[in-house]
């Protein structure tokens, strides 16, 4: 996706560490994803009561969790299904990758719960000479009355509006900045929340990166879910590094939220005090049912605010190619999302996104469907459009599977890439999975590349998970590929997880 400009460089940074060790979703992993900057993504099944009705996690519980999140699709490539159907306190995890360049990256994930309502999780980055956090945080929770976590942590009370970008930035590395800071472009400090009153909650928050410093804090009440009105005020400043700092402004957050007959709601806004007739709005409605979903979402920042750590922003400038901190004209965003499941056979999605400013455009809309019969299939279709690039492009790409036995299933993948400027390629992959329930799962599979370039390549590979136990399991892609040239790469990524 590099090599054809459908995924930008700063995505890649983002997903690279993830194709060598993938979410776990039943583990509750996805709230990784948070740390991407795509403010499409909101309310990911991360609890164990969210998580509980997909058990046990096969084939046709995945389909149902994408029938659920078709927003998911695309990051289905570094998702993990393993899981533990045992009752454990801590789990860990071991990545390792290596290339015919003889280039080695390793890292680790563990998570450690050694009393109720205390938790460890954390994350690093093996390298020849150092070992580096990637991500860290503990978290105290006493039932009804506070949590308080250190490290990284999330906070959605603004919805993305004024936070949740945070680029990368960098500075001296010594034990102690390694510890204080991590490497995540996530929040990282200590963040407070009250849960002693249920008609009034309040947090409070401190986070501190190379790049920027903030604190502020938050309350959020109401007479029931069905109507919630959060206010808060916060600060940000500049951090120690000179790389993109952001302006010292203090902000000012209002909104409304809430949950009735299946619907949710949130409207949000604000003001900052460098420029407080600006007001930035974003509104999101959606419902999830047992067969259907949709999701609405539209923002407007007005131009000359600068909003240097709203996510909202940067991912709308990131689509219209725009540099700047501050757009000289408003920036507007609407998307819209739905899902179907009409039977077991057919299930469909829908979306579209539209983002302006000034006279910058860009356009994305996608279709899906997908169902299991005869035949288990998916089929989608993605199609953008920019002003900025004067470019269009269209991506289709497809999925076929049978079970001819309780164990043996093959199967047949592709895509296809196309751009305005004459661009072309195409994907295709014949796997052929041999499994032992429970125990022992198989893929040797073959692809094949081309494009309009005259570049080709041809891959073999294998996959392979096998469960040693209930508590402990590996798997491994091997790959090997010859492109036009003769030029042979190959490329492993091995697994193990633990639990204890």
């Amino acid at each position: 996706m590099l090599r054809e400009g459908s995924l930008d460089s700063l995505e890649w940074d983002l997903l690279q560490p993830y194709y060598v060790a993938p979410i776990n979703v039943p583990q509750g992993e996805l709230a990784l994803l948070c740390d991407l900057f795509d403010m499409r993504l909101g309310n990911l099944p991360v609890s164990q009561e969210q998580l509980s009705v997909y058990q046990p996690w096969d084939t046709a519980a995945r389909d149902r969790f994408f029938a659920d999140y078709p927003e998911l699709v695309k990051y289905e490539p570094i998702l993990s299904f393993s899981r533990t159907g045992v009752r454990h306190d801590a789990t860990a995890g071991m990545a390792v990758s290596a290339d015919n360049r003889l280039r080695a990256t390793a890292s680790s994930r563990f998570s450690v719960q050694p009393a109720a309502g205390v938790l460890v999780n954390g994350s690093i980055g093996h390298g020849d000479t150092a070992d580096l956090w990637v991500k860290r945080s503990v978290s105290v929770s006493v039932p009804n009355i506070l949590s308080i976590v250190a490290g990284n942590f999330a906070m959605a009370e603004d919805n993305g509006l004024f936070y949740g970008y945070f680029p990368g930035g960098s500075g001296p590395v010594t034990t102690f900045s390694n510890w204080k800071y991590s490497g995540s472009r996530a929040w990282n400090g200590l963040c407070i929340r009250s849960d002693r009153w249920k008609a009034a909650r309040v947090s409070a928050f401190y986070h501190e990166r190379f790049t920027e410093q903030a604190l502020g804090m938050f309350c959020d009440a109401g007479p029931s879910e069905a109507l919630r009105v959060t206010t808060g005020v916060s600060r940000i400043a500049h951090g120690a590094s000179d790389s993109m700092p952001p302006a010292n402004d203090i902000y000012f957050h209002c909104g409304l939220s809430g949950s009735a007959s299946g619907f949710d709601y949130s409207v949000n806004g604000g003001s900052a005090k460098s420029n407080p007739l600006a007001v930035p709005v974003t509104a999101q409605c959606g419902r999830k049912s047992g067969s259907a979903s949709f999701s609405v979402l539209v923002a407007r920042i007005p131009g000359g605010l600068v909003l240097s750590r709203s996510k909202i922003a940067f991912d709308c400038r990131n689509e219209l190619d725009m540099s700047d901190s501050a757009a000289r004209g408003d920036l507007t965003v609407a998307d819209c999302r739905t899902s179907l499941t009409l039977s077991r056979a057919f299930a469909t999605s829908l979306s579209m996104s539209y983002i302006a400013s000034e006279n910058r455009e860009a356009l994305a809309a996608g279709a899906g469907a997908s169902g299991k019969g005869w035949v288990d299939y998916r089929v989608s279709y993605a199609y953008h459009m920019s002003t900025a690039s004067q470019q269009e492009t269209h991506k289709a790409s497809f999925s076929i599977e049978r079970s001819l036995s309780r164990f043996v299933r093959p199967g047949i993948l592709g895509d296809c890439y196309l751009t305005s400027a004459g661009f072309g390629s195409v994907r295709g992959r014949l796997p052929m999975t041999v499994s032992w329930p429970g125990v022992l799962l198989v893929t040797p599979y073959a692809e094949v590349y081309a494009n309009t370039s005259q570049a080709r390549s041809y891959t073999a590979g294998l996959k392979e998970e096998l469960h040693i136990s209930d508590r402990t399991w590996c798997n491994c892609d091997a790959s090997t590929s010859l492109d036009q040239t003769n030029a042979q790469e190959w490329n492993i990524n091995a697994r193990a997880y633990f639990c204890f």
